[in-house]
């Protein structure tokens, strides 16, 4: 095989700009081949502007598909169409404490999430909490994390629906979606009627939350002890493990939570 030679280098000037170009000639497989180590001055622009116009049309092609995966997860969050704008700089309750902690939890979602922290907020209607779950939604889903966040009569409601031949949906992929978002949001809890049913699907959505090993959000009109005395122990036992009550002042109801499960959830969040 004949060995690769390197020939002098040439010089030529560009018909276009009149500049310098150089170039060094090489021969391989008795072919003559010409490389240009150096380019003129408009071939380098030349080079410049498809590189500049490649790396924007590829960053546009990453703002559209990152775009269109959002605007997915938006369409399946369950959240009620009035809050789908919901944000954290457009509250005039921004310097509450419910959206100060709902603040701090959206920006450190990534270790309550490898943490599994989640939160019970406790507070009378009006105070915010529905507002300041959908915005941890919303901020949640800007970042591609995906969330569930629905009302628990909305949620009912789903699965009540799954029951009607005509209804695509059904139970368990309703489950597989409370299962693998990265974060379930019940809005709400203590306004459903209570029944039979209604108990044993909100332990069955609980528990199979539980299971995925993923943070819980849960908002309620209900005080703490009411709370208690609403659900059966196994989903007070449930909740109380995965969710941190707090009061929409912002203290946490300690003595409801484990010492070690409080400490966590008040050096992360409250602070």
């Amino acid at each position: 095989m004949q060995s690769i030679n390197t020939s002098r280098t040439i010089e030529k000037i560009c018909a276009k700009c009149g500049g310098k170009q150089i170039y060094r000639k090489i021969y391989l497989m008795s072919k003559e081949i010409e490389l240009m180590d150096k380019p003129c001055e408009c071939i380098q622009k030349d080079r410049a502007l498809q590189e500049a116009e490649s790396k924007t049309r590829k960053e546009r092609i990453e703002r559209e598909e990152r775009k269109i995966y959002i605007d997915r997860l938006k369409n399946h969050s369950m959240v009620d169409s009035r809050f789908k704008n919901s944000t954290f700089n457009n509250s005039d309750k921004k310097d509450s404490n419910v959206m100060k902690i709902c603040k701090r939890y959206s920006d450190e979602f990534k270790k309550n999430k490898e943490k599994n922290i989640g939160m019970l907020l406790f507070g009378n209607p009006g105070v915010g909490k529905t507002y300041g779950v959908t915005c941890i939604a919303n901020a949640l889903m800007e970042q591609l994390n995906s969330v569930i966040c629905v009302s628990i009569n909305g949620l009912l409601r789903q699965f009540k629906d799954t029951y009607n031949s005509q209804n695509n949906a059904n139970e368990n992929s309703l489950l597989n979606a409370i299962k693998n978002s990265d974060l379930f949001i019940i809005d709400d809890l203590g306004t459903e009627q209570l029944t039979e049913w209604s108990n044993s699907m909100l332990y069955e959505i609980i528990d199979t939350r539980y299971r995925s090993d993923k943070p819980l959000i849960i908002t309620t009109n209900l005080s703490g002890e009411d709370f208690k005395k609403r659900y059966h122990k196994r989903i007070n036992d449930r909740i109380f493990e995965m969710c941190t009550p707090v009061n929409c002042q912002g203290t946490s109801l300690r003595g409801m939570l484990s010492r070690d499960k409080f400490e966590q959830f008040k050096n992360q969040i409250i602070k």
